[in-house]
């Protein structure tokens, strides 16, 4: 799954829970004990009757946890979390990697981050109108991946900033099979921002002019999900950079 969007969000990436004393905000009513899944495109689906800032038993988890398999974007609404009870159901799903950005990082909560326009000073925050606004997966510079992201949106515009997401399974399913066996068995090199839409973004250096320093790490161009078995392309234009034993001056087309 790729996401591409901005708008003020709470982010999480695989997080800790903490304890919290937060604002309850008016519930609908209608938050049952059994979670409801209802498919909103074919890989994505809403989750029902969860209210996520209360604890969650195993069962209903559980529930949760088998839909994230099938369904690689998950959707609950009217849900109205502090930074730590966000914090806490992530931590269901696995250890916390607070963001790369500390600036930007919640002030008590480091398993979370902001993703917003604007400033603490009220100013406009230009580096935050621009950041994460192209097809991207988190961190795949990282040797060991992040398993998820969670958005939270606080603040939205009346029209745009919203976030869409692209099915890398189907992305892979579409490819001609002459394509599939190629890329089955090619590595893809991956930095922080030196894809081709990284460099346009955030105006760094050539690819072939990364410093020493830069993280880079291969992953298979395609995977496999760790639950269902099903292939998926792994490549994003803002983090890869390259193929392994692939002139990057000079790459064949694909």
């Amino acid at each position: 799954m790729q996401k591409s969007g901005c708008a003020k969000d709470y982010e999480l990436r695989r997080s800790h829970g903490n304890s919290c004393v937060c604002p309850r905000s008016p519930r609908s009513g209608d938050m049952t004990a059994v979670p409801v899944l209802r498919p909103l495109s074919p890989f994505g689906a809403e989750i029902l009757g969860v209210d996520l800032s209360t604890a969650i038993d195993n069962a209903v988890f559980h529930r949760i946890e088998t839909a994230f398999a099938e369904h690689a974007v998950l959707v609950f609404r009217n849900q109205r979390l502090c930074a730590a009870e966000l914090a806490a159901f992530g931590s269901l799903f696995g250890q916390v990697q607070p963001h790369l950005l500390k600036d930007y990082r919640h002030p008590e909560h480091a398993a979370v981050s902001f993703i917003t326009n604007v400033k603490p000073d009220g100013s406009l925050d230009e580096f935050g109108v621009k950041r994460a606004s192209s097809w991207h997966s988190d961190e795949t510079w990282e040797q060991n991946l992040p398993r998820l992201a969670m958005l939270h949106a606080l603040e939205l515009p009346a029209e745009k900033g919203g976030t869409m997401f692209a099915d890398m399974r189907a992305a892979y399913d579409a490819l001609p099979d002459e394509l599939k066996t190629k890329l089955d068995g090619m590595i893809g090199l991956h930095g922080r921002a030196d894809g081709p839409d990284g460099l346009k973004l955030y105006g760094q250096g050539e690819t072939w002019d990364r410093r020493p320093d830069d993280p880079e790490t291969g992953h298979p161009a395609v995977r496999r999900h760790p639950f269902t078995g099903r292939k998926v392309l792994f490549v994003n234009p803002t983090h890869t950079h390259g193929f392994v034993g692939v002139d990057q001056k000079k790459p064949p087309p694909i």
